[in-house]
């Protein structure tokens, strides 16, 4: 596809389609602030935590939605919630419990604590090389994760499992739940939220919102959680390097590393035919 759309909403996922390992390179900041300068609304809708993108978002001179826990959190320009889906109390609590039971590895995420079940070393490395400012997140490494979340609303559990029949199988069972919606990002994490905490569900919200026709938004990814919201937008862009996603968007583009992201949105929101 060639046609440049006259766009007024992009929302754009961050990790590995965005940023480059957490930074955000400086001719996308710069294209980012060309954008909003032509009136273009931006958003960034990420698998973080809701107030993860903050560090980003600050950097510029005119306000970015915010799209938190693949959905379960969405804030609109304003600084307002529009957007707020807890997974069911009983669901998440009988799952953690199950979980711990048996041995498995989880993230749960909160308003504004990820809590961790055990010391796996890849989030871990991850954790403690990263600056606590750029993740914007306090992480709990504890088995008990239920005395913490008792009283909490839970948007996100993450269950990292690296066997592919099991976590298939682990996902078909939590499929059958009610009022639950479960993707994969990364390449072994299963992600379970509520139904309605989507990233194709938060664009609809935005644009509403904006008073913005979902003909008019451009949806930016690289991953499975992000496929609903390049089905519900205008034009689709997928990013290589995540999973296969081309059956689901209307181009791909390369790599951060290579700059996929400024490429894609110059040419198919800019109109630049370099």
């Amino acid at each position: 596809m060639s046609t440049v759309i006259d766009v007024k909403l992009l929302i754009t996922d961050l990790d590995g389609t965005l940023l480059i390992g957490n930074t955000l390179p400086q001719n996308a900041t710069e294209l980012i602030h060309t954008l909003q300068d032509e009136g273009v609304h931006l958003c960034f809708a990420t698998g973080r935590m809701w107030h993860s993108p903050c560090y980003y978002t600050e950097r510029f001179k005119k306000p970015i939605s915010i799209v938190g826990c693949n959905g379960a959190i969405v804030q609109n320009e304003k600084g307002e919630r529009i957007g707020d889906f807890p997974l069911p109390k009983e669901f998440a609590q009988r799952i953690i419990k199950q979980a711990l039971e048996n041995g498995d590895y989880i993230q749960c995420y909160t308003e504004d604590t990820v809590y961790l079940s055990g010391y796996r070393q890849d989030p871990l490395d991850r954790y403690k090389k990263e600056d606590s400012n750029v993740l914007q997140t306090t992480f709990i490494i504890t088995q008990n994760i239920l005395d913490y979340v008792k009283d909490e609303k839970i948007y996100k559990l993450v269950f990292i499992v690296e066997d592919d029949e099991e976590r298939l199988a682990m996902r078909r069972i939590i499929e059958e739940e009610n009022s639950i919606a479960v993707t994969e990002s990364g390449f072994s994490h299963l992600e379970i939220t509520h139904e309605r905490a989507t990233k194709g569900q938060a664009l609809q919200l935005l644009a509403k919102d904006l008073g913005v026709r979902l003909t008019d938004t451009i949806a930016i990814g690289d991953h499975e959680n992000d496929v609903s919201m390049l089905e519900a937008a205008g034009l689709s862009i997928g990013v290589h390097g995540g999973h296969d996603i081309s059956q689901f968007v209307d181009v791909m583009v390369a790599p951060p590393m290579e700059n996929g992201w400024v490429h894609g949105v110059k040419k198919y929101v800019m109109g630049d035919k370099r």
